[in-house]
């Protein structure tokens, strides 16, 4: 029986079914879709065949294995790295071909003006009223006719057109093979002027490549068009892998095209979806974040600037992000006619609202920054309301969007990202990403469990391991506790500055940094390097000492510093010249710093709060300064937020014990506080430290009920497991502790037949004598007179033929 030849499409265009029927080329000639219904000579076909026939191969792409099988966590759910992008949702699988959109589904389909969002004007039959014109709106001219048509070839006979697969903001981009790739499938056995004499059969022809040709649409100043035309020419050697590659620019009937590659995957925008849309998981929007910075860095870093960034013009897939549409490229700081699109706009492109004669400002590194971070919050808001009028330039409120609560941090990213004074914005797309980074290490800790630690860009290694003195207390001055922030890497001085013994030697650093800064007065990094060594070198005489904190007594017991305390001469000085310093380097948040370690000496834990809180907006990706937030809350009382910072710093990063500690002092609920001391991990040198308050807590006296069997025996076997680590007097404090509560156990009438704890039945004979036998041993180690002599008393009196 013969083939059919003509296989019809059958896909349901917004109610309409599709006209069109299926080439050999394997898409529909109407809308550019493969079939709903196979042909079935393909079907006989590998499906690998397939894909290799429908996915034209470039130059420079060879085709790969499948890839291998991802790994799975014990649930079976796929582990992923932390910086590897998400799989596609279903439904959205990347586009192996371009998909042409036939004009009547094109003109049907609702517009809106690519400069104010505005939707375009719809006749009575709901097709755009007209296809080439100015938005009612704002005046911004837009193309919607479709200039190039299937089988067209431009660019000197070079590209075959296939028809429009989108619009862009100023007009349509259409699909077209490069004629000058071809590439024999492997087993043909044809040359290629044999094939040219012949007919081919479907598995004989070439595998060409697919590019993208978007007009660019002239403005009513020829020479400008023409300046501008012959500047972009210059983007063919712009070469990143997450930036579509440009290949030619070339000329039809008068209208200009820029030639890219052909990008397979689904738009950013596609992921979000329209109006309020779906927002993504936060750690995948910032992974995206994070390669699209990648491309703007290496833009930025070659003196050019995007103009027009928005989720629309990024492709991704599950491999790779790419940055697409060049055609708005600029030289930073040329002034002339650009595009952009709002609620991704930043402010200061925009021309006064109040009808004064503020000119707009030229795009600049600072504005594509802008639209980065606007972009990072519809992936992680979605398309939230009131994006292009209320909060064209702002975020909504925290409340209402739960994620911007959980991770403040990634709330801080945006907000510095989208401030109105460029300014106060990131000042490149690396320092962007490096706080990015810091961003997603939390959400994945938190989310997943899976901490990964990091090298802090800005601090020195923390070396305090719990934050606390040899009695338990908190640490005073609490800041001494924390990393020193590190000498600028770009100092011409760093080397010297980095030998000066401010911590080890502050009086003689005092000395050394004074005549470093008489002879470079305007030096900033000597300036902020010497307020730190008089800090150093300043006791906080007039600051409270906090009081004993034991296991048993939570920190917020603790009385905080007074409001206004007498401040002493040395930290009033150091005060002044901070505020100089903040005056002449107003964006400089090291002065902030600074600033906050200061009147934690002075004994202002509110203002250092808010010098912290300063620095934690600067730099939200790092963790040390949210440590020093949570320091100063818990000086000042305020043990609740305190708390929750200790919570983040010591989920996200392990290694920082002392904030782990810091949360065990401000929880009140035993249990709560044993969950924070089992974050240390084993390899930290407050481990032991650790462990022993988890034993203490376990077997407390001053517990309402005896403490269970199952208690006991955690708390023997976490004993066992550091024993080696304990000095003798340690190890007999603790194995006392747990006979005490075993006997508690016993007294209250409910002991279980036949346990030990330590080796030692749970009865009063036995558990007095073995308590006999290690208060005596006790008091072998201590050296105390007094002290050996109640530790005797007391051995004599849990013997068993004394009990009364």
């Amino acid at each position: 029986m013969s083939e059919p030849t003509d296989v019809r499409c059958e896909r349901d265009w917004e109610g309409e079914p599709c006209d069109g029927v299926i080439k050999t080329s394997g898409i529909c000639s109407e809308c550019g879709h493969p079939p709903r219904t196979p042909d079935r000579r393909r079907s006989e076909r590998s499906p690998r065949s397939l894909a290799q026939e429908r996915e034209p191969l470039g130059p420079d792409r060879t085709s790969r294995a499948e890839p291998s099988t991802p790994s799975t966590t014990s649930e079976g759910s796929r582990s992923r790295g932390l910086f590897e992008l998400p799989e596609l949702p279903a439904g959205l699988s990347a586009k192996r071909s371009p998909a042409v959109l036939p004009e009547s589904v094109l003109l049907r389909r609702r517009h809106r003006c690519g400069n104010c969002t505005t939707e375009l004007a719809r006749g009575a039959d709901d097709r755009l009223l007209t296809p080439e014109g100015h938005c009612d709106n704002c005046g911004h001219r837009y193309s919607l006719t479709i200039k190039l048509r299937e089988g067209d070839v431009v660019g000197a006979d070079r590209y075959e057109v296939i028809g429009p697969v989108a619009r862009g903001g100023q007009g349509l981009i259409y699909a077209a093979l490069d004629l000058n790739f071809e590439i024999d499938r492997p087993g043909s056995d044809h040359s290629s002027e044999e094939r040219s004499n012949k007919e081919q059969s479907e598995a004989d022809r070439p595998i060409r490549s697919w590019v993208a040709l978007k007009g660019l649409l002239d403005t009513e100043d020829k020479a400008a068009d023409e300046a501008h035309r012959q500047e972009l020419r210059f983007l063919t050697s712009v070469s990143h892998p997450n930036i579509v590659k440009v290949r030619d620019f070339v000329e039809r009937d008068g209208a200009h095209y820029i030639v890219m590659d052909y990008v397979q995957g689904v738009s950013l925008g596609e992921l979000v979806g329209p109006g309020e849309g779906s927002p993504l998981p936060p750690a995948d929007a910032v992974r995206y974040l994070l390669r699209l910075l990648s491309a703007l860095g290496y833009l930025h870093r070659r003196g050019l600037v995007y103009c027009d960034l928005k989720p629309e013009n990024v492709m991704v897939s599950p491999e790779d992000l790419t940055l697409i549409d060049l055609g708005g490229v600029r030289r930073d700081g040329e002034v002339s006619p650009f595009f952009s699109t709002a609620g991704f706009r930043a402010p200061e492109l925009e021309k006064s609202r109040d009808g004064g004669a503020t000119r707009p400002r030229p795009p600049s590194v600072a504005s594509d920054l802008y639209a980065a971070a606007r972009t990072l919050a519809v992936l992680v808001l979605g398309r939230f309301p009131q994006m292009t009028s209320e909060y064209r330039h702002s975020l909504p409120p925290a409340a209402t969007f739960p994620v911007l609560a959980r991770y403040d941090s990634l709330r801080r990213v945006m907000v510095k990202g989208t401030a109105r004074d460029p300014e106060g914005r990131f000042r490149d797309a690396e320092e962007m990403a490096d706080e990015l980074v810091g961003v997603l290490r939390e959400i994945v800790a938190r989310d997943e469990g899976i901490r990964t630690s990091a090298v802090s860009r800005w601090f020195d290694d923390i070396t305090h391991p719990t934050g606390e003195d040899a009695d338990g207390r908190r640490i005073v001055p609490a800041w001494s506790a924390l990393p020193a922030v590190q000498v600028d890497r770009d100092a011409p001085n760093r080397s010297l500055l980095m030998a000066v013994p401010v911590r080890e030697e502050p009086v003689q650093a005092v000395r050394q940094l004074e005549a470093l800064s008489a002879a470079s007065p305007a030096a900033l990094e000597v300036r902020l390097l010497l307020a730190r060594a008089r800090i150093e070198a300043h006791e906080p005489t007039r600051a409270r000492r906090a009081p004993a904190t034991t296991s048993d007594q939570p920190s917020q017991d603790q009385p905080g510093a007074p409001d206004e305390p007498d401040e002493p001469d040395g930290l009033a000085t150091v005060r002044g010249e901070l505020e100089e310093l903040a005056r002449s380097h107003p964006r400089e948040w090291r002065v902030r710093w600074y600033q906050g370690l200061a009147e934690l000496s002075a004994g202002r834990p509110d203002r250092a709060v808010r010098a912290f809180d300063d620095v934690y907006s600067q730099v939200p990706g790092e963790l040390v300064p949210r440590l020093a937030l949570a320091m100063a809350a818990e000086v000042g009382g305020d043990v609740d937020r305190a708390a929750e910072l200790f919570d983040v710093v010591s989920s996200v990063d392990s290694q920082i014990t002392s904030a782990a500690f810091g949360l065990g002092r401000c929880r009140l609920d035993p249990y709560d506080r044993i969950s924070a001391y089992e974050r240390v991990p084993r390899s930290s040198r407050a481990f032991v430290l650790a462990q022993t308050r988890i034993i203490e807590l376990l077997v407390r006296a001053d517990a309402d009920a005896a403490p269970d069997p199952g208690t006991l025996d955690r708390a023997a076997g976490i004993l066992n497991k550091i024993e080696e680590d304990l000095r003798p007097e340690q190890h007999c404090r603790l194995r006392l502790a747990i006979l005490r509560a075993a006997l508690r156990l016993v007294r209250s009438g409910t002991p279980p037949a036949d346990r030990t704890v330590l080796g030692c039945a749970l009865t009063e004979r036995d558990l007095g004598f073995r308590r006999e036998e290690t208060l005596r041993e006790l008091a072998t180690w201590t050296p105390a007179r007094d002290a050996q002599i109640r530790l005797i008393d007391e051995a004599n009196q849990a013997r068993p033929w004394t009990w009364r």
